[in-house]
């Protein structure tokens, strides 16, 4: 199996090559960094990685992409890729929350606290307990690391770590069934809207 992984909505975007062939040591990881200006080199930096693989786009058997929380336009620019990639290769296009793909990449500890930058002093937050993870929540920075001190679980910290998210969005994918292809995990998740959205508010709106 082939799959190519995309994850803009860190601030590390990567993609990554997986291939998982049959046999003991059989799996294959290619990654390239996609760096700040990921959304507009994306179409190139995939080129890349598939050079880099010795594989072709219509050797791709799966395409999964983060759906956040994470950049707005990061997120955007990711989905927008891999769906069109999908639907033009006519393969199984697959989507896992960033905080999934963490937990995945990081299994140990069972209790533990995932924070991404949300701006504004702000992180999105998500509890892991007994290994369960729960859905991401807004909250303050210093209010996020005194929660975690007061229970004594440790922090991972997306921001301040450089975690491996596409090669973990890329073993998710491989592993879930077909039948899930198309049906996100979780709704995109920005970590903040827009600045015209922002200022003007949802489209459609009216400006006082």
């Amino acid at each position: 199996m082939l799959v190519l992984a995309v994850e803009t909505a860190s601030p590390a975007p990567a993609a990554t090559l997986l291939l998982i062939a049959e046999g003991p040591s059989s799996e294959k990881v290619e990654s390239v960094p996609l760096g700040e200006r990921a959304s507009e080199l994306l179409p190139r930096r995939v080129r890349e990685l598939l050079e880099l693989g010795g594989a072709e786009l219509r050797s791709l058997d799966r395409v999964v992409v983060a759906t956040g929380p994470g950049s707005f336009t990061g997120l955007r620019a990711g989905v927008a890729f891999c769906r069109g990639l999908a639907r033009a290769l006519g393969k199984p296009v697959y989507g896992f929350g960033t905080f999934e793909a963490a937990a995945s990449a990081v299994p140990e500890p069972l209790d533990a606290d995932f924070l991404l930058n949300a701006g504004r002093g702000e992180v999105f937050r998500a509890v892991r307990r007994a290994g369960l993870l729960g859905a991401p929540a807004l909250v303050g920075r210093a209010e996020a690391l005194a929660s975690a001190a007061g229970c004594g679980v440790a922090v991972v910290d997306l921001d301040a770590s450089s975690l491996p998210l596409a090669p973990a969005l890329a073993r998710l994918a491989a592993s879930a069934p077909l039948e899930s292809a198309g049906l996100f995990s979780s709704p995109l998740a920005y970590g903040r809207k827009s600045a015209a959205e922002e200022r003007f508010g949802p489209p459609g709106e009216a400006i006082p």
